[in-house]
């Protein structure tokens, strides 16, 4: 069904040259997409998880924005009005008489040229791309990359797909497989199905809805060959996104967030570093419950239920362990850590048991010359502080947690 892409190898020209189309790329997104909202047409009646924000769903507004321009079954035809910028970067990444030319020509589009395409137009062009199948194993120790695997791995292993996830198929040999990208999803909930839609190339429609079972595995197309969903392809360093603005607050005292009673009633008052650490993993990404970090935390010894955060270098140690680094200590001031956090990294911080009665931490998300803005896991639910309400309380810890390849 899938056509074998020929010699497109590594986009480091293609890097540079989309770099210099960003703002053309910019302007056509903001004209043909709206922000907020879920990540696809209201005619299909599917919400995209988590609405659009985020770089995700920019390359998610981009492939919306090829979609429409596809015909075909498969649709490897497009029309004129196919947005310019990514017709610019084909032709200079797969220029006449290159291995790949005619897999962007009209009646051959392949499924990685429209992949690659959409990340262009997003402003985030792939530093690399190959044939369909080789993308797992071309972006499984690349920095600033994480994938999240689907049918392969165990159902504890799996994860939610999220928009702008580049999703990868494999098949029997030959092994051609196939890719596209999500841009939208419905969680499985209460043991009913989910879904996930994407939109692609070289297949059966531009839009297409597979189930999403609630073990994670996608029921997908059996036919003329069997095809298995791999799993996704996710970005941890989306360039232009403010991450503080993306970090949604988790409460400590929700039941949701434990893996059962037991676990809730032995550690809800004790795991607001857990639910820091989650919320700033999540703002990246992930797709965590205060459960998972909690676990780690705990098995670690970098936490207990009397103390709650034994020292302060276990977020470090803790994070270490999905793929993050931490920069920790006690130096710096309270307007470095809003700019930071204004800047679009969130910063943890702590307030030590002789300031703030049992100890708490935090995540400061933003501030202004007269308040600190936080996102509070306690039944507080502090959203902003006075400054000076906030050194009031703050020992001077802070950590700063992001991708370990970012």
């Amino acid at each position: 069904m899938l056509k074998l892409l020929g010699g497109l190898g590594s986009l480091g020209v293609a890097v540079v040259v989309a770099l210099l189309l960003v703002a053309i790329f910019s302007v056509q997104l903001s004209s043909s997409t709206v922000g907020g909202g879920p990540c696809l047409p209201a005619s299909t009646g599917t919400a995209g998880t988590g609405g659009c924000s985020g770089n995700g769903s920019i390359v998610a507004q981009a492939a919306l924005a090829m979609a429409p321009h596809l015909h075909g079954n498969p649709d490897a035809w497009y029309d004129a009005s196919m947005p310019q910028p990514v017709l610019h970067f084909w032709a200079r990444v797969c220029p006449p008489g290159s291995g790949c030319w005619s897999d962007w020509q009209e009646g051959s589009l392949q499924c990685v040229l429209f992949v690659t395409g959409a990340y262009a137009l997003s402003g985030s062009p792939l530093p690399a791309a190959g044939n369909a199948i080789d993308f797992w194993s071309l972006y499984q120790n690349r920095p600033g990359w994480v994938e999240i695997p689907s049918a392969t791995a165990p159902p504890a292993q799996r994860s939610l797909p999220m928009p702008g996830d580049i999703m990868v198929w494999y098949d029997p040999p030959p092994r051609v497989g196939h890719v596209a990208i999500v841009v939208g999803v419905i969680p499985p909930a209460g043991g009913k199905n989910g879904s996930v839609t994407f939109a692609e190339a070289n297949g059966p429609g531009a839009l297409v809805t597979e189930t999403l079972l609630p073990d994670l595995s996608v029921v997908t197309w059996s036919d003329p060959v069997p095809y298995t969903v791999l799993g996704y392809i996710r970005s941890l360093t989306p360039s232009g996104v403010n991450m503080s603005q993306r970090l949604v607050r988790l409460s400590q005292l929700d039941p949701g967030q434990y893996d059962s009673t037991a676990e809730y009633n032995t550690w809800a008052y004790s795991a607001c570093s857990a639910a820091a650490m989650t919320e700033v993993l999540n703002a990246y990404g992930g797709h965590y419950r205060i459960h998972d970090i909690l676990t780690v935390e705990a098995q670690r010894g970098d936490i207990t239920p009397a103390l709650g955060l034994v020292r302060p270098g276990g977020i470090a140690d803790t994070v270490t362990q999905f793929g993050f680094r931490t920069s920790w200590g006690f130096s710096l001031s309270l307007d470095q850590v809003i700019a930071i956090a204004n800047q679009g990294t969130p910063v943890i911080v702590g307030f030590p048991p002789d300031r703030y009665a049992g100890g708490h931490l935090l995540v400061v998300i933003g501030g202004t010359a007269t308040t600190v803005s936080v996102a509070d896991s306690s039944g507080h639910d502090y959203t902003t502080l006075s400054r000076g309400q906030f050194l009031q309380w703050w020992g001077g810890f802070s950590a700063i947690v992001t991708p370990s390849s970012g």
